[in-house]
């Protein structure tokens, strides 16, 4: 099932530096920065998990927010 894409109107605002409109993008992302974010660590025992760093995954939130207002739209 091919992911939906981000409204034009929500990327104009983002660019607009609209609060709501950005946090929409960075929620359009999450999933993506989540699997980004993704550490692997053994533990005592010899099993291996996987965890989401989150200060890894709130600096690529960080990025994105401030990537997006600097969009340029060509009409």
């Amino acid at each position: 099932m091919p992911q939906d894409k981000i409204r034009y109107e929500i990327i104009i605002q983002a660019i607009q530096q609209e609060e709501a409109a950005i946090s929409q993008v960075v929620a359009h992302y999450r999933n993506y920065i989540n699997y980004l974010s993704l550490r692997e660590v053994e533990l005592a025992d010899g099993r291996r998990v996987k965890y989401v760093d989150e200060e890894m995954a709130r600096r690529l939130e960080v990025k994105l927010m401030e990537s997006v207002t600097k969009f340029r739209v060509r009409v």
